[in-house]
């Protein structure tokens, strides 16, 4: 009889192999044009246009940091007392490992902007997604968003615009989204007051 885990197993065995498929492709096809340079294979940044250069986009998206003191008092309280420690770990995951920046990004100086934004090797994990995801769960939790659809919608569309501007990769969303849910529903927090 087949039960849950059964179900999971299998897509996760389809998921290994079609990963695996996409790679072995990718790397294969490297190797045959005679392409040395390392280069990450993100399936985000292989199926989305490159819209890196374009600097509405990238300003909306680094707006979208700023989205929880547009609710103010109790939501920019809760949402600090979390991102807090959520950017401690960021840190730790940075220092371990350094993914290749995008083509297009240009990090000629640790300027005002760059500090605030990001750069071209803050790679693992998204702070950008991590504040939206920890923003969406906020804002369902006290009852300002009600709609579990308008949650998935806003993570779903912030993520889809951080792979177009090739600000990160795809693996640094989905652990950015996960890290945040794990100090979200354990309330890993500073108690601020």
């Amino acid at each position: 009889m087949l039960n849950s885990y059964h179900i999971v197993y299998f897509v996760v065995g389809i998921m290994a192999f079609f990963v695996h498929y996409l790679g072995s492709n990718f790397y294969n096809q490297r190797l045959k044009s005679k392409k040395v340079n390392p280069k990450v294979f993100d399936i985000g940044h292989k199926y989305l246009p490159d819209l890196s250069t374009n600097k509405l986009l990238r300003d909306i998206t680094n707006v979208l940091v700023f989205a929880p003191f547009l609710f103010g008092g109790k939501v920019v309280q809760e949402h600090m007392s979390f991102f807090i420690m959520i950017l401690l770990v960021r840190s730790i995951f940075n220092m371990t490992t350094i993914l290749p920046k995008h083509k297009t990004c240009k990090d000629e100086s640790y300027t005002f902007y760059n500090v605030i934004f990001g750069h071209c090797y803050d790679k693992v994990f998204s702070g950008h997604f991590s504040s939206s995801v920890l923003l969406s769960f906020i804002l369902l939790k006290h009852g300002i968003v009600t709609n579990v659809w308008s949650h998935i919608a806003f993570n779903a569309v912030n993520a889809v615009m951080i792979l177009l501007l090739r600000g990160h990769y795809t693996i640094d969303l989905l652990v950015a989204y996960f890290v945040t849910l794990v100090f979200y529903q354990n309330n890993i927090r500073l108690d601020i007051q």
